[in-house]
């Protein structure tokens, strides 16, 4: 038979503190000069993402959008839930919290636009 093998535990390692400042920090809080998080230190992911993005918009025509939109606004109107969602939120913006302040309520988008529906108003 095996003999399990032992897992052997590993010890945190003591960070030493950086010579510039409270551990890498300002007096403020703010990361000092030299930090890997201060100015200057850029997402690494952030350069891979603008390169899809640039590429994606290289091969979409203004007409392509158009089309999905369409097709979009043609299923919404199939009674497609998921499709009425997505072309509500792309055309009100997607709805906010209500908030309250004292006794005023704000509205969200969705509400005037269901005000507006059972007042037959089209907007203008």
């Amino acid at each position: 038979m095996a003999k399990k093998a032992k897992k052997k535990k590993k010890k945190a390692k003591k960070r030493t503190p950086l010579q510039n400042g409270n551990n890498g920090r300002k007096k403020n809080g703010q990361f000092a000069k030299g930090h890997k998080y201060s100015v200057g230190h850029t997402n690494p992911f952030a350069k891979q993402r603008e390169l899809w993005k640039s590429a994606i918009a290289e091969c979409v025509t203004k007409q392509d959008v158009i089309d999905v939109f369409k097709k979009l606004k043609e299923k919404a109107k199939t009674g497609n839930m998921s499709a009425t969602k997505e072309f509500l939120d792309r055309v009100l913006g997607k709805p906010t919290q209500e908030h309250e302040i004292g006794e005023k309520t704000l509205f969200t988008l969705a509400d005037i636009a269901a005000q507006m529906r059972v007042n037959g108003s089209n907007g203008h």
